[in-house]
């Protein structure tokens, strides 16, 4: 059953993205939202800075992690998603965002080298973070 719901979960995730890529492929499916052009932007930084408050924590509860780097990994990754919202160029925005996407991921993946996560949660990260860089690519075309 968690299992059921991580995965749901993690994919309902994906949905913003999905909206935000859609609008900047065919914007006249939904021309009176405009709105929605900056749905990847907004959506794509509060979960990467999700991401990195979720480092945070890891690294402040486990007592075999190396608080210290990644500690300032999880920053890093949070300051770089409020960074890309700075950003006046769109396209530099998407790319700070998957850059700090795969960076997020590089961080997650080293952390629960150290501490077990449940099964499969690995490639679920690795398959999330590949769809959602794809999907932040789209957003830009």
């Amino acid at each position: 059953m968690k299992r059921f719901i991580v995965y749901g979960l993690a994919i309902a995730g994906l949905i913003p993205f999905m909206i935000g890529a859609l609008y900047h492929l065919s914007p006249i499916i939904l021309p009176q939202w405009s709105w929605l052009g900056s749905v990847t932007t907004y959506y794509g930084a509060i979960i990467l800075s999700f991401l990195g408050g979720i480092q945070w924590g890891m690294s402040l509860s486990q007592a075999n992690i190396k608080t210290k780097q990644w500690l300032i990994f999880s920053n890093i990754i949070s300051l770089m998603a409020f960074a890309s919202l700075l950003v006046p160029i769109y396209a530099l925005t998407l790319v700070i965002l998957c850059f700090g996407y795969l960076l997020a991921l590089v961080v997650d993946l080293n952390i629960l080298a150290t501490i077990g996560p449940m099964s499969g949660y690995r490639s679920l990260r690795v398959w999330l973070t590949i769809a959602v860089c794809l999907l932040i690519g789209l957003s830009g075309l």
